[in-house]
């Protein structure tokens, strides 16, 4: 929530005047407080309706209307326009400072192993610079972390902070894609919701000082599920060390190349969703990654597939309704993609039997908990059955599974080695 306020002028008419129509503007420009200059994308306004049940809607101070405004983007310091191009974009984000400085040692109990999260004293560390292309750089800054439970005290740049480069200039919005990533990135790691704490941009080549350029936008500054508890990283920048460079570029080249599939798993991980909305969600995800991932699997190879289909396909009686007859075709025609079931089951294969042995006691087990998730999946998705037996302690048990089948699916996507990606679920899951 912003608080502006000053002179505003529309830059683009959208048909109707915004303050007079409470419409939508494309750009609407100002200046506030000391002379600083404001730009606002994407203007919206609701107009707020009286209160029921004997409250009434009194009139605000100040003579403004009774109205909510939003918009997608405030840009604090500039006038520009959505063509606007920015050179660089730099952010802070929650949990970054603790997640660049954690790491975790394995200590012997008189019971059990248990793990021990600390913070340590370190170094400053040198930038690491990862290149997403020939145009595109992201580089990581980080600095020294004291003690857990002390508060650090701050210099004019020292904090731990993400930035992207482009020598030659992008528009915000696609700094604003590569920020969502760099978000869906650390969630996963630290397996918590992180936003960011301010972000800053810098204009291409200005000859004469301009101020750094503070931006607001919605979907990356929301504050979602900020009181989710922590519960521990998934991994730290230590534990990756060697891989980060490679590791990020891969996430952020598949979260764009992938798209729905992947954004399925990160928004249940910034919304508190019933226990059938996670599953499902993570049942999409798991589906739609795998398919991108590792491309459609066939049962048989195509011309032995075309056969069994031609014999199936003439076995289909002549007399049924059309519209039956042609959900049948459709059945029979993709039935050599593999389903959920065969997907699950080859995601488990890819990983030794011991990690399996973790998850479930013997083979049976294991199969049953494939049967049962196409069973809940199909009663959540078509109904129509009867409501599984310990219905809600069931699917909380197999969300929880699917959630880590689909994060191995996620550790994978970052090219992480087999070994790293076992550690990780094991010392945080089972």
């Amino acid at each position: 929530h912003l608080a502006l306020f000053g002179t505003w002028v529309e830059v683009e008419d959208a048909g109707e005047k915004f303050f007079e129509s409470c419409g939508f503007a494309p750009i609407i420009h100002g200046i506030v407080d000391r002379d600083r200059l404001v730009t606002l994308h994407d203007c919206s306004c609701n107009e707020l309706k009286p209160y029921h049940a004997g409250f009434h809607a009194y009139p605000p101070p100040w003579g403004f209307s009774s109205c909510t405004y939003s918009v997608k983007t405030a840009l604090i310091n500039a006038h520009l326009d959505k063509n606007a191009t920015l050179q660089s974009v730099s952010a802070q984000f929650t949990h970054l400072e603790r997640w660049v400085n954690h790491q975790e040692r394995k200590e012997r109990t008189k019971y059990d192993w248990k793990i021990r999260e600390m913070t340590i004293n370190l170094t400053p560390n040198d930038p690491i610079d990862i290149a997403i292309d020939d145009k595109i750089k992201i580089q990581l800054k980080s600095w020294v972390s004291p003690a857990i439970g002390l508060d650090k005290k701050y210099g004019a740049d020292e904090y731990d902070v993400f930035t992207i480069y482009c020598e030659e200039g992008m528009p915000l919005e696609k700094f604003r894609t590569f920020l969502h990533h760099i978000q869906n990135f650390l969630i996963l790691a630290t397996r918590a919701y992180v936003k960011p704490i301010e972000i800053k941009g810098s204009l291409v080549n200005h000859e004469i000082y301009q101020p750094t350029i503070q931006i607001f936008s919605s979907g990356l500054t929301d504050s979602y599920e900020e009181d989710k508890k922590f519960s521990g990283f998934l991994f730290s920048l230590r534990d990756i060390s060697s891989e980060f460079p490679m590791v990020l570029k891969e996430f952020v080249l598949r979260g764009i190349e992938y798209g729905l599939a992947y954004e399925l798993y990160f928004a249940a991980a910034r919304k508190k969703l019933y226990v059938e909305q996670e599953f499902l969600s993570y049942i999409q995800a798991i589906e739609g990654l795998y398919s991108r991932m590792y491309g459609e699997k066939l049962y048989l190879n195509s011309s032995q597939f075309n056969q069994v289909k031609k014999t199936l396909y003439r076995s289909i009686p002549d007399d049924l309704p059309p519209s039956l007859k042609e959900r049948l075709r459709t059945v029979i025609s993709d039935a050599n993609n593999y389903g959920l079931r065969s997907r699950i089951m080859d995601i488990i294969v890819k990983y030794p039997e011991d990690f399996n042995g973790r998850l479930w006691s013997n083979e049976q087990e294991q199969a049953d908990f494939i049967k049962q998730v196409v069973i809940f999946r199909n009663y959540l998705s078509h109904g129509g059955t009867k409501k599984p037996k310990d219905y809600y302690e069931r699917l909380s048990d197999y969300t929880k599974k699917i959630k880590i089948l689909l994060e191995i699916c996620l550790l994978e996507m970052m090219k992480l080695p087999t070994e790293k990606i076992i550690r990780f679920i094991k010392y945080r899951y089972l």
